[in-house]
């Protein structure tokens, strides 16, 4: 009997082990899918943009001004979604750096519209701010950028209608924020429609 118990023991941490194992593959995949997209698509929108410029689409200084603004945009979110990949690969060796910095969020919020309005048009997204308060936040814009991306993708994945309309509202609470995206979509549970964001 003690063997056959030191058996199972055994056999049950190691059925545990194997568990785990796979728990972590599937996360590490996740994230690599999550970096992969984050890189993907600015990467697609600098082409698209460079094509327009060399194809005379901008034909006057200041749409060609606005499409580099947008191209140099794109490039920095791909410069910071790689350092964003170093700070990933510092954590499984327990390095950890700080990445959250100062920032006032309702101008972080206009400049994400204004490089991504272009894009999500053309994919029959129309977005739209419906209220902007000037509110000054500690945190990570890769995250920040990930989250609302993903959000925006989900209105227009789920969608019923051809073109879907995306309003985004933030609101200055004093001591924190509140960001508000909702769709005209099919509707989801309410507390999936509203995002409360605390920052410290």
């Amino acid at each position: 009997k003690p063997i056959c118990n030191s058996f199972n023991n055994m056999a049950e941490k190691l059925e545990e082990s194997v568990a785990l194992i796979q728990r972590q593959d599937k996360n590490q995949r996740e994230i690599i899918l999550g970096i992969t997209h984050d890189i993907f698509s600015p990467l697609t929108s600098i082409k698209a943009y460079v094509e327009g410029l060399q194809g005379g689409i901008a034909n006057t200084k200041d749409m060609q001004k606005k499409y580099l603004d947008i191209i140099n945009t794109k490039a920095e979110q791909i410069e910071k979604t790689v350092s964003q990949m170093l700070l990933y690969s510092k954590t499984k060796d327990n390095i950890v750096d700080a990445n959250y910095s100062l920032m006032d969020f309702s101008e972080y919020i206009k400049s994400y519209v204004e490089s991504n309005k272009t894009d999500y048009s053309m994919k029959n997204v129309d977005i739209n701010i419906l209220r902007c308060d000037k509110t000054l936040i500690k945190g990570d814009k890769i995250l920040l950028a990930r989250m609302i991306t993903n959000i925006i993708d989900n209105s227009q994945k789920y969608s019923d209608k051809i073109k879907c309309t995306v309003d985004i509202e933030l609101f200055d609470l004093k001591e924190k924020c509140r960001l508000v995206i909702s769709d005209d979509g099919p509707g989801v549970d309410e507390k999936n429609t509203e995002i409360l964001l605390l920052f410290l």
